[in-house]
C-alpha cells in the first residue's frame, strides 16, 4: 500500500476528526516552542478520537510510524490536528495525522507535523 505524505493527498476517507489546540506555555521547551513530545502526545490524542469514532468503541496504539517534524510551533500559535483512518484491515487501522498550525492573529496556515498511527480495536 502506498501511504500519502499529507492527508490531504490520502484516499477517501472513511472516518476524519480535527481537533484544535493553542499551544500553551507549559507544553514548550527552553526556545518557546512545542516540544517534541508534547506534539507527538497531541498527535497520539488525534489518533485516539479518530480511532474510537470510527470502531464506535475502544482502541489503543500499536505503533508509531514516519513522523515528520516540518517546523516548529511557538507557543500562543493555533494548532489543528486532523487525523483520518486512511486503512482498516480487521481491527487494525492505520491513521494519518497532520498538524497545522498558524499564527493568533491569523496568517498562513502551514504544516508542522505528520505521522502515521496504528490502532487496534479492543473488546
Amino acid at each position: 500500500m502506498t501511504i500519502p505524505a499529507t492527508a490531504a493527498e490520502g484516499p477517501s476517507v472513511k472516518t476524519s476528526i480535527m481537533l484544535m489546540e493553542t499551544v500553551a506555555g507549559d507544553a514548550d521547551d527552553q526556545d518557546g516552542m512545542l516540544s517534541g513530545s508534547n506534539a507527538l502526545r497531541l498527535m497520539g490524542k488525534a489518533a485516539l478520537a479518530a480511532a474510537s469514532r470510527h470502531t464506535n468503541g475502544k482502541a489503543v496504539m500499536t505503533r508509531i510510524d514516519d513522523v515528520r517534524l516540518y517546523r516548529p510551533v511557538p507557543v500562543g500559535n493555533l494548532l489543528d490536528l486532523t487525523a483520518r483512518v486512511i486503512h482498516m484491515n480487521a481491527d487494525v487501522m492505520t491513521i494519518l495525522v497532520d498538524g497545522m498550525t498558524q499564527p493568533p492573529t491569523g496568517g498562513r496556515r502551514t504544516l508542522a507535523f505528520s505521522g502515521y498511527f496504528q490502532m487496534t480495536t479492543v473488546a
